[in-house]
């Protein structure tokens, strides 16, 4: 359902199910296609966990059951529950890997740091969407807009009113790629500032 490829590249974090209809996140190696099972459970959502990797690829971060965001380290199975909330969806990560983002319900993103901690909510109603580069990035609808983290009004970036779904921050931040058409799609590359 998601793919997500490891900070080295050296793997890929794919969310979805087995064949024993067990619902969860799978390592697979993009080399050899050999899947091992790191989050897996029967009675999961067949399309798996929302989840990402850690900045430095020991730990995942996941939200399990719509209602807790979890992280797991990747070689020693260690989990812990970082936040618990009604709604939990859309997950990022922020790019010194010390805050993590995460939908909670339908009029607010929980920021909740990493490592544990308070999580310190932001308002923000009709998310659909959510990423993290240099700035957070909220999707509602066609719409896309700028969170700032201290809490002041979204703002609004320009953006084709006939966006698909989906969209991706470039690493420098400047920029984001999406795709909108009607007849046909097109792909975008807008600056942030």
């Amino acid at each position: 359902e998601r793919v997500r490829w490891a900070p080295a590249g050296k793997a890929l974090l794919v969310s979805g199910s087995d064949d024993k209809g067990r619902g969860g996140l799978y390592l697979v190696d993009p080399q050899t296609a050999v899947v091992q099972p790191l989050v897996s459970e029967a009675g999961a959502p067949f399309r798996g966990f929302d989840g990402v990797w850690s900045r430095d690829g020991r730990t995942v971060f996941y939200v399990h059951g719509g209602s807790e965001l979890r992280s797991r380290e990747v070689s020693g199975g260690r989990e812990s529950a970082l936040y618990r909330g009604a709604r939990l969806h859309h997950l990022a990560v922020s790019p010194d890997g010390k805050r993590l983002a995460v939908g909670v319900g339908d009029q607010s993103v929980a920021l909740v740091p990493a490592d544990g901690g308070e999580a310190r909510m932001l308002s923000f109603d009709g998310l659909t969407e959510l990423e993290w580069g240099r700035d957070l990035v909220a999707g509602k609808g066609a719409a896309l807009w700028r969170l700032p983290l201290d809490g002041g009004l979204a703002v609004k970036l320009a953006a084709p009113g006939n966006r698909e779904a989906g969209f991706s921050l470039h690493p420098d931040g400047e920029r984001l790629a999406l795709t909108a058409g009607n007849a046909r799609s097109e792909v975008w590359v807008l600056p942030l500032r």
